[in-house]
């Protein structure tokens, strides 16, 4: 089943984007407790918390300033999280960095509503991942963004374009999961025939079994139904 929720972004440890040029032990005595408010979910407290740490020490901290961004998408303050890492981006040289920069931005479009745009970055980040816990945690955005629906012809664009064999299997699979929607049993088949199965993240091959698993003769256009219920009262 594809997941029809927003996931929330993981709560980011930063062990890897240590600030080698903050060594101050009231530094980092300041951002262990900025980042324990970000974990209780007091989000405005940290975004100020975090920002305290940049008025007392002016030296350049990619860490502390993807965390005010970060603080700032969970209040839903999307265009000022994102004005600071757009500007942040081209300072930044560490792959470590950009990618929990661009994968908050990333969060941003699809909290938007702009699955295809998310898609699109979700897929960028994820051909560059080495660590196996944030590469599932892009592929829970990816099946969000299917599951939202997606624009046919940019899929089919981005197949055009992609190297990424891995990439090219999800995409493969999402093409698939458009058929679905679409009735067309032909270009089911054809997306799925393309699909290398070792290729699919565990995460994927259910999804990838379950379209395999339809038969034609049982191929049936979903139908969504609304449904109108009270929120209060004896009914």
């Amino acid at each position: 089943m594809l997941k029809e929720k927003i996931i929330p972004i993981a709560v980011l440890t930063f062990s890897f984007l240590k600030a080698d040029t903050l060594e101050t032990t009231s530094y980092y005595g300041k951002f262990n407790i900025a980042l324990e408010s970000f974990k209780l979910g007091r989000y405005r407290l940290a975004q100020n918390q975090f920002k305290e740490i940049i008025v007392q020490d002016t030296t350049f901290d990619p860490t502390v300033q993807i965390m005010i961004a970060n603080s700032m998408y969970y209040q839903k303050k999307y265009d000022e999280a994102s004005k600071i890492l757009r500007q942040l981006l081209p300072k930044l040289k560490n792959i470590s960095y950009m990618n929990h920069a661009k994968l908050t931005l990333a969060d941003i479009h699809l909290s938007n509503g702009k699955y295809n745009i998310a898609y699109k970055n979700y897929l960028k980040i994820r051909a560059t991942l080495k660590d196996s816990a944030l590469i599932n945690d892009v592929d829970e955005r990816l099946i969000l963004c299917i599951s939202n629906g997606l624009n046919e012809n940019e899929v089919e664009n981005l197949l055009a374009r992609e190297k990424n064999n891995f990439n090219r299997a999800i995409i493969n699979l999402t093409r698939a999961y458009i058929s679905w929607l679409n009735n067309d049993t032909y270009s089911l088949n054809n997306a799925l025939g393309a699909i290398k199965y070792r290729s699919l993240g565990n995460i994927y091959r259910k999804i990838f079994e379950n379209l395999r698993n339809l038969k034609s003769n049982n191929l049936r256009k979903p139908v969504t139904i609304a449904a109108v219920l009270p929120l209060s009262g004896p009914d």
